[in-house]
C-alpha cells in the first residue's frame, strides 16, 4: 500500500512541468482562487479530487451528488489591509436527479481613504462578488459530471459592472481507495467593463488525485491530494496536501499551495465540522482561515430506504387494489343481477365476489345474499315445464358468458341451476363444455406462468398463476406458484439495491438487504458470497473496538438505550439509537450484530 502510495506521488512529480516553481510568472488569474473552506486550505487546496463538502459547488460541482445529505458551509478569512474574503454555501443531494448547489463569495476591502495631496476626500469601498448555481450528476455507480454558472459583479467606489460565467467538472473513483477530478474553472469566463477598463476572469485548468488509505486495526487514516493547476497564460502550478484523521472526529493537515505552505486541523462533533488553516504568505503577513459546515435533514441511504419501503407498500397496494376493483365489479353485477330477479346470475356472482372479499361486513353481505338466494329458490320449487323454461335461460345466460371469457361465472350459474332441481340434459352438455375450456385454460396459464418464472419474468409468472387461481381458487401449483414468484419478485428487488449499495461502497446497507435476501432464500449463494465479501472489506478497513465506544459517554449511553429498546420489544427504536452510534462508529462490529439482529426481529 505504501509503494502504491509513493508510485503515485513520483508519477504526479514527473507530470509535472519544469517551470512548476517559477512564481513570478506574468498573467493574471481569478481573485477568487484563494479556495472556499478551511480544510482544503490546509491540504495546499489540492481539493479537486477528494472534495466531499459543500465546498464542491466551487472545488467540483461533479462531487455533489455523492454527499450523504444536504450541507451548508461558511468561510471567513481576514486578510491583508482589512480586505476580508467570505465564502458561503448550501449542496442538496439526490442519487436520483444530481446534486445541486448554490454560493456566494465576496473578496472586499472597506473604508479605503480618499484624498490628493493635500485633502481628505472622504471613504470609498471595493469589491468582487460572485454567485455560483451548481449541478452534478452521477454517470453510472463511479463518474460523475457537473458544471457552475457564475454571476460575477465588481464595485470600485460609485463603479460598478456585471458579468457571467461558467465552470465544468468531472470526477471518477478509480478505484475503492483513488480518485480522480478535473476543473475547467472559467471555460467562459465573464466579462466586465468598469468605467474605460475591460477584463476577462481568465480560464483555469485544474486536474487532481487523492489517494485514501486505511491503516488496518487503526483508529487513524490517511489521505493524500495532488492538484496540478494551469491558469491561462502562466505557469502551471502545484497544490498538494495530506491529512491525517482519527476516528474521535480530530484531523491534522500540512499542504503545499503553489508557493506557500499550509497548516491545518479539523474537528467533527456529530453533523458539525469546524476547519482551521493557517498560510505562511510570502512577502506579505501569514493569514488564518476558519469555515464551519453543518449536516442536516434526511441522508441520501435514509430516502433510498424510504424509495424501497415505498415500492414494496406500492407493489402490495397495487395488488390489494386488484383484488378490490375485481370484488367492486363482481358485487355491481352480482346486486344488479339480484335486483333485476335474475337469481342464477346472481348467485354465481356472489360466489365469485366471496373469493375477493376480505372484511367482515362484506362477508356477512355476500353470504346473506347468497342464503336469501337459496331461499327463495327452494321455496320456488318449479314444476316440469317452468323447469324446461328455466333451463332454457339458464343456458343462454351461461352461454353469452361463456362466449365472453367468463368460463367460471359460466359454470356457477350452470352449477346452482342444478342444485336447485334444474334437470336438463343440454345444461350438462354445456357444463362439460365449460369445464373442458377452463381446464384447457387453466394449463395454458400454467405453462406460460412456468415459463416465464423459469425465464425470471415473475411478475408475469405472477399473474398468470393468479388467473388461474380465478379459475380454480383451490388450485394447489397456481398457490405456491403465485407465493413462489411474489418471494421472488420481493428478492430480486432486494438483490438489486443490495448489488447498487455493493457497486456504491456502501457495505453496510448492502449488508442489511443481502440478509434480507437470505430470509426469503437462504441457499442463495450470491447474496452469501457477496456477504462474504463484505465481512472482509470491513475487517480491512480497521473496525473501532468495544473499548472505544466505552469511553465515548454519549454514545455509549445512547448504544446502552438501544440494548434496553431491544430487550423491551421496541426494534425500531433500537435501530434508530444504533444508527446513531454508527454514524460515529460506522464499523463497530457489537453494534452492527445488534442492529441486523433488531432488522431481523422487524422482519418477522
Amino acid at each position: 500500500m505504501i509503494r502504491r502510495a509513493i508510485l503515485i506521488s513520483v508519477l504526479i512529480m514527473l507530470l509535472v512541468p519544469l517551470n512548476l516553481a517559477a512564481s513570478d510568472d506574468g498573467g493574471t488569474e481569478s481573485v477568487f482562487n484563494l479556495g472556499a473552506g478551511a480544510r482544503a486550505m490546509g491540504m495546499g487546496n489540492g481539493y479537486t479530487a477528494l472534495v466531499e463538502d459543500a465546498t464542491a459547488v466551487y472545488y467540483n460541482p461533479a462531487a455533489m451528488p455523492f454527499l450523504p445529505s444536504q450541507q451548508i458551509s461558511f468561510l471567513h478569512t481576514v486578510l491583508f489591509e482589512s480586505t476580508v474574503y467570505d465564502f458561503a454555501s448550501y449542496v442538496y443531494p439526490l442519487s436520483d436527479f444530481g446534486g445541486f448547489g448554490i454560493a456566494a463569495m465576496r473578496l472586499g476591502t472597506d473604508d479605503i481613504g480618499r484624498r490628493d495631496e493635500n485633502t481628505d476626500l472622504g471613504r470609498f469601498n471595493a469589491s468582487r462578488m460572485q454567485l455560483l448555481l451548481s449541478y452534478g450528476r452521477r454517470i453510472g455507480q463511479r463518474y460523475s459530471a457537473g458544471a457552475s454558472l457564475k454571476l460575477a459583479h465588481q464595485s470600485i467606489d460609485d463603479y460598478s459592472a456585471y458579468g457571467y460565467g461558467l465552470d465544468l467538472a468531472g470526477r471518477a473513483e478509480i478505484t475503492d481507495k483513488l480518485r480522480a477530478g478535473v476543473l475547467l474553472q472559467d471555460i467562459i469566463g465573464s466579462r466586465m467593463k468598469l468605467a474605460t477598463v475591460k477584463e476577462r476572469t481568465p480560464f483555469t485548468f485544474r486536474a487532481g488525485l487523492a489517494y485514501l488509505v486505511d491503516l488496518k486495526n487503526s483508529p487513524f487514516s490517511g489521505t493524500a491530494t495532488f492538484d496540478l493547476e494551469k491558469p491561462e497564460n502562466r505557469s502551471a502550478k502545484l497544490r498538494t496536501g495530506v491529512e491525517i484523521a482519527h476516528t474521535s472526529g480530530l484531523a491534522l493537515r500540512g499542504g503545499y499551495d503553489r508557493d506557500n505552505v499550509t497548516l491545518g486541523m479539523g474537528l467533527v462533533y456529530q453533523q458539525l465540522n469546524f476547519d482551521y488553516a493557517f498560510k505562511f504568505m510570502k512577502h506579505l503577513s501569514d493569514s488564518h482561515r476558519f469555515s464551519l459546515s453543518f449536516s442536516f435533514g434526511e441522508t441520501q441511504d435514509d430516502r433510498q430506504a424510504s424509495r424501497i419501503e415505498e415500492e414494496q407498500r406500492n407493489r402490495d397496494n397495487y395488488l390489494q387494489a386488484q383484488r378490490a376493483d375485481a370484488l367492486r365489479r363482481d358485487l355491481k353485477k352480482a346486486d344488479a343481477w339480484f335486483n333485476s330477479g335474475k337469481l342464477d346470475s346472481a348467485l354465481s356472482a356472489y360466489y365469485r365476489a366471496s373469493t375477493h372479499a376480505d372484511d367482515p361486513g362484506t362477508e356477512k353481505h355476500i353470504n346473506t345474499r347468497i342464503t336469501g338466494i337459496l331461499h327463495m329458490q327452494e321455496e320456488a320449487r318449479p314444476s316440469q315445464a317452468d323447469g324446461e323454461a328455466r333451463a332454457m335461460l339458464v343456458i343462454h345466460q351461461a352461454t353469452d358468458m361463456m362466449e365472453k371469457g367468463e368460463l367460471k361465472a359460466a359454470r356457477d350459474i350452470i352449477d346452482a341451476a342444478i342444485g336447485n332441481k334444474i334437470d336438463a340434459t343440454e345444461l350438462y352438455l354445456l357444463r362439460r363444455e365449460i369445464v373442458f375450456r377452463m381446464d384447457a385454460n387453466i394449463k395454458t396459464f400454467l405453462d406460460e406462468a412456468e415459463k416465464s418464472f423459469d425465464h425470471g419474468d415473475y411478475i408475469e409468472a405472477y399473474n398468470k398463476y393468479n388467473s388461474v387461481l380465478t379459475l380454480d381458487v383451490n388450485n394447489p401449483h397456481a398457490r405456491d406458484g403465485s407465493r413462489a414468484a411474489k418471494i421472488q419478485m420481493d428478492i430480486a428487488q432486494l438483490m438489486k439495491m443490495a448489488m447498487d449499495y455493493y457497486d456504491q461502497d456502501r457495505y453496510i446497507l448492502s449488508q442489511r438487504e443481502f440478509n434480507a435476501v437470505l430470509l426469503l432464500d437462504p441457499g442463495n449463494e450470491t447474496a452469501r458470497r457477496h456477504l462474504r465479501n463484505i465481512d472482509d472489506k470491513l475487517r480491512d478497513s480497521g473496525t473501532q473496538t468495544e473499548k472505544d465506544l466505552r469511553h465515548d459517554q454519549e454514545l455509549w449511553q445512547i448504544y446502552l438505550d438501544g440494548v434496553e429498546a431491544y430487550r423491551a420489544g421496541d426494534f425500531k427504536k433500537a435501530i434508530e439509537l444504533w444508527d446513531k452510534v454508527l454514524r460515529k462508529y460506522p464499523n463497530d462490529k457489537m453494534t452492527l450484530e445488534n442492529k441486523k439482529q433488531a432488522e431481523l426481529r422487524v422482519k418477522e
